[in-house]
């Protein structure tokens, strides 16, 4: 598994985590609080507001991070490796 996420709720914590050369390191989140995959590229998700359960700003955050020339080159390489 190269990546998996844990959802500590009663501590209010979302952990994503990512394997490199065999060992497994917590992800950071970027400068708006966001957790991204290294592997799915696109694939990101916004901490407070999934915390706070504000899905609605948790759905706009994937629709626009999918929007992007990286999302599109990733989903580009799966559909050629399929």
């Amino acid at each position: 598994m190269q990546e998996y996420l844990l959802w500590l709720v009663e501590e209010q914590r979302l952990e994503w985590f990512y394997l490199e050369q065999g060992e497994y390191a917590l992800l950071s989140p970027d400068e708006q609080g966001t957790l991204c995959s290294r592997i799915f590229r696109g694939l990101c998700l916004a901490v407070s507001a999934l915390l706070a359960g504000d899905l609605a700003q948790v759905l706009g955050t994937v629709q626009r991070r999918l929007d992007t020339p990286e999302h599109r080159a990733f989903n580009n390489r799966m559909h050629s490796e399929s």
